[in-house]
This record gives structure tokens, C-alpha cells and sequence, in this order.
């Protein structure tokens, strides 16, 4: 279970996230990968012509066609379930390895190329594992061309970015220290991560999962559908209310106001 990151440490609800997985995480080695153009997109046109052939055309208004029912695999706990390949996409899918963009961290010199051209040139690809937090009833309905992916990392690699950055900043990693933090982390008192349960599966054995939402990436449906068909394997899925439970994190994180006047506590009880 969750409550098994850390024991009997309390941690004040109002504390300030203690590190951003997003600076730590660009210190890593960049896994690069090279696509073959040519091929992607004729899987992408084959794909496409089987959808069209398959599937009734589909409108944004009125009583959509009913949708053929997902063929699962198997159910190993009430926070996930292992999907056949074949699967339709949805909300609380997990793809590893999973190409997306990212830029450089270089300097864009607007006054000297054409601004189209910098942007280009600073565009690179990492492969990062990803969970869907497209909402499942805009997939299911065809309402969305491009799909919001956010990172997850397992929790050990995890706890090595938190030294690293507690380091970096003179502060001792302690064992009590990184208690604390997991237990602000399961409890959601850092806004800008949050932790999904382990998995038991000889299958799909996980660890729990720091979901980081500074980083957002957004990649085509067709191009993600394709890519799931060609590598036609099983993958692993996050279950209502679980997937729902993410999804409330991740708004959280983007609605926070921070208000130029606090009104102050000790005002409300003089």
C-alpha cells in the first residue's frame, strides 16, 4: 500500500514542494532515439485507412455510435489492470519508453533567423515513460487529435534525484528527511507531484510511481495509436477512481492561486 513509503512522520499541510523533478531530471543522460520517417508514416497511412474502413464517421454533436467493450486481459488490483495491444487508448494508460518532444536548452536568438526556424531548431525528442491524462470520454468519443502525456518515475530513481538535489543545496539527505517527504508526497501537500500505488505482476512488476506534472507533453493520437499497434503488446492501465484521483492532482497543480494578501490566522481568532 501507499501509507508503506514512510511511517509516522507528520509534515505541515502547507509546506512548499522540497524539490521539482524537472531540473533534476535534465541532468540525467537523454535516452535519443532516431525514427524512421519513412516508415512511421506509412504505418500511420495503413492505420488510417483501417480506421476509416472499420469504424462509422463519427460527429461532434448528437447521439455518438456505441463503442465496442475493451477486451482486458486480466485484473490484478483495484488500481490497475493489464490491457490486451488492441485496446482502445484511454485515460490511466501507461506507455514506457514512449517518444515525445522536448526542447534545447539553448539560447533563441529571435532577431537574426526566422522565428519559425529558431523554434525548429530547438526542438529535440527524449524517450520518457508516460502515463494519458487525456480525459477517457474525449477519447472514447474521438473529441481529440492530440494526446497530454505526463512523466512518472519509480520511486528509487525517485529518491536518487532527491539526494542529488537536497545535496545541491547543502542539505543532508537523512533518512528522517526523505521520510518526511514521502509522506507530504502520499498525502498530496506537494502540489506538484503526486505518487501512484506499486503493482505486484509478474506481468508488469511496478514500483510506485512519482507522477511530475512541470512537464507536459503533447504528441498526436495517430501518431500514439500507431505506435501502440506496432508494438502490439499488452500494456498496464490505471482504474477509476484512481485515474480520476490523478486527473484532481494534476488540475490542483494548474488552478493554484497565490494571493498577494494572506488574511492572517492569528486576525481570525483575536
Amino acid at each position: 500500500m501507499i501509507r508503506d513509503l514512510c511511517f509516522g512522520i507528520t509534515t505541515n499541510r502547507n509546506q512548499e514542494p522540497q524539490f521539482s523533478l524537472r531540473s533534476a531530471y535534465k541532468r540525467l543522460e537523454k535516452r535519443r532515439f532516431s525514427v524512421g520517417l519513412i516508415q512511421l508514416i506509412g504505418d500511420i497511412k495503413s492505420y488510417t485507412r483501417k480506421k476509416l474502413r472499420s469504424e462509422p464517421l463519427r460527429s461532434s454533436v448528437g447521439n455518438q455510435p456505441s463503442q465496442p467493450s475493451m477486451p482486458f486481459s486480466k485484473t490484478m488490483s483495484n488500481w490497475y489492470e493489464i490491457v490486451h495491444s488492441d485496446a482502445r487508448l484511454t485515460q490511466g494508460d501507461f506507455i514506457f519508453d514512449c517518444p515525445v518532444p522536448t526542447w534545447k536548452k539553448s539560447e533563441m536568438n529571435l532577431q537574426s533567423e526566422d522565428d519559425t526556424e529558431v523554434l525548429r531548431a530547438s526542438l529535440d525528442f527524449i524517450s520518457a515513460d508516460v502515463i494519458v491524462l487525456t480525459q477517457a470520454c474525449d477519447l472514447e468519443h474521438g473529441k481529440v487529435q492530440n494526446i497530454t502525456l505526463c512523466p512518472h518515475f519509480p520511486l528509487a530513481e525517485f529518491k536518487v534525484l532527491w539526494e542529488e538535489d537536497r545535496r545541491d543545496r547543502n542539505e543532508v539527505p537523512s533518512a528522517k528527511a526523505w521520510k518526511s517527504h514521502c509522506e507530504a508526497l502520499n498525502k498530496g501537500y506537494i502540489w506538484n507531484q503526486t505518487v501512484l500505488n506499486q503493482f505486484d505482476s509478474k506481468d508488469f512488476p511496478l514500483d510506485f510511481r512519482v507522477v511530475d506534472f512541470y512537464d507536459v507533453y503533447t504528441i498526436p493520437r495517430i501518431f500514439l495509436e500507431t505506435l501502440l499497434t506496432k508494438r502490439n503488446k499488452p500494456r498496464l492501465r490505471l482504474l477509476p477512481p484512481y485515474r480520476e484521483h490523478l486527473s484532481q492532482a494534476f488540475a490542483r497543480f494548474y488552478m493554484r492561486v497565490g494571493l498577494p494578501t494572506d488574511i492572517r490566522s492569528s486576525d481570525l481568532h483575536s
